[in-house]
């Protein structure tokens, strides 16, 4: 009898900390541009955006001077890959691209939950932020 109670106790007990495990290494992404092309003029060409998944596939988004996008995706794990990219035409104003983790206490390995990148659309027409979730 106390072999039966023992053997189920521990079953409990793994089934439980398998759970508890999974919603541990769980993470929540939020991805975020902001394009300030021309201004914040809505006149112009798109830029492409560039995201990944949480089943690592890459997705697209055209988004148009003047405007902003968010994503948010809860369905990544510690220790996947994400990024955000942009591909602009655009020969003036910035876009500011930002991945968010608010699980994460060191994302990419700055030290904080943020990554953060403004692009001079003078100077370059590309960008991107790439990091592994802690």
């Amino acid at each position: 009898m106390k072999k039966n109670i023992f053997a189920l106790a521990i079953l409990v007990f793994f089934s439980f900390g398998c759970k508890i495990e999974d919603e541990l290494n769980k993470r929540s992404i939020t991805y975020r541009v902001t394009n300030l092309a021309y201004g914040d003029s809505d006149t112009g060409p798109t830029t492409m955006i560039t995201y990944r998944d949480n089943k690592g596939d890459n997705l697209f988004k055209d988004l148009r001077p003047g405007n902003f996008w968010t994503a948010t995706n809860s369905h990544f794990s510690k220790g996947d890959r994400v990024s955000l990219a942009i591909n602009s035409p655009s020969e003036t104003g910035t876009i500011t691209i930002r991945i968010r983790c608010s699980e994460c206490e060191d994302l990419g390995g700055y030290g904080g939950k943020e990554l953060v990148k403004t692009i001079d659309l003078s100077l370059i027409k590309v960008g991107e932020i790439l990091a592994n979730l802690d």
